[in-house]
Formats: structure tokens, sequence, C-alpha cells
């Protein structure tokens, strides 16, 4: 089984097209939507948050997005204290997520992060979704209600779009003109 590992930038479509692989009956490994269930339903992920950053970032029992979302955009070694958190809880997830779906020719796991957090040896493949930075901001301020600033906050904590192509093995192009079924599907179809 080959296990791709698909990034992108924040607004790139990485679900979009984690959709399209989905529709084609391929695993897909949601790695945020993983790590958002963790930080609530975990408790020794829950503990430790709290320990790092004080209880007040859990309101009613939730983690306030918000409000952790302005502690750790801002400041990368905060950003770094919460990822050495979560992301060992989300990779030994996704590793029992993996056996269960060893039956399948690959998988897809989507992790935006996948390139900074040094988890390529992980994969055989990095698939990248690329769109260009004044679209990627446009959908984010659209999809989140962000002000621009806060949409740029984040995406200076991740790596340069010219990096991130750098660093794929495959790149689709997400930019509204180039249509993205026929890409993922030659890359489907190279897997099956």
């Amino acid at each position: 089984m080959n296990r791709i590992g698909l990034t992108g930038g924040i607004g790139s479509g990485k679900t979009l097209i984690c959709n399209i692989f989905e529709s084609f009956g391929v695993p897909v490994f949601y790695a945020d939507a993983e790590s958002r269930n963790l930080v609530n339903d975990d408790p020794s992920v829950r503990e430790d948050i709290i320990r790092v950053f004080g209880e007040d970032v859990y309101v009613s029992g939730y983690l306030d997005r918000k409000k952790m979302a302005s502690l750790v955009f801002h400041d990368k070694n905060a950003l770094q204290r919460l990822n050495e958190i979560v992301h060992p809880a989300v990779r030994e997830k996704f590793d029992r997520w993996m056996e269960k779906n060893s039956d399948h020719p690959y998988i897809v796991a989507e992790v935006a992060i996948l390139l900074e957090s040094g988890e390529t040896s992980r994969f055989d493949m990095v698939v990248t979704v690329s769109a260009p930075e004044d679209l990627r901001i446009h959908r984010v301020m659209k999809r989140d209600g962000l002000n621009r600033e806060d949409v740029l906050a984040r995406i200076k904590n991740q790596l340069s779009e010219e990096e991130r192509i750098r660093l794929a093995d495959v790149v689709i192009v997400n930019d509204g003109t180039e249509l993205v079924i026929p890409q993922v599907l030659r890359l489907h179809n190279s897997l099956i």
C-alpha cells in the first residue's frame, strides 16, 4: 500500500482534492480534523494544553480555537509547543487508521504542515496542492471570516509556495483555471 501525504498552504484547496480522491474510493485521513477532535476528546492532550497555555483556553469544555489561534499564530515558539503536544497523538491515530485501511492500493493523508513537521519520511509520495497567494487569502477570508492580516499571519507560519513545490513529488494546481479532476485522475490511475 502506498502512503500519499497531501499538503498545501492554507486556502490552497486540500479538502477539495481529498474529496475527489474519496469519490474514487480512496481512504483519506484528515489530520487537521483529527487534531481538532483530540484537543477536546483526548484527556492527556487536553491536560498538556492546559498545563502549557492555561485553563482559559478552554470554554465550556471545548478549546477556544480563536483564543488559541491568537496565541500561536503570532508566536512561533507557542505554535511549536502546541504542535509538540498534538502531533504525536495525531500520528498515533493515523497509524491505527492506516492499519484498518491496509487493503487499499493507496491511502491519502491530508496534512497541512506535512513539510514543516518533518514527517515526509512516513510517506511514499508527497503531493502539494498549489494556488496563488492572493486566491488563497481570498478563500480563507471568505471561508473563515478572517481579515487579511490574520490570514497572512497564518501563511507566514507555513513554508513558501515555492519551497512546497520544490519539495513535492507531485503538484496539483488549483488556481481556479486549471481543471483539478483530470490532474487527480492521472495521479489516481498511476497509483492503482
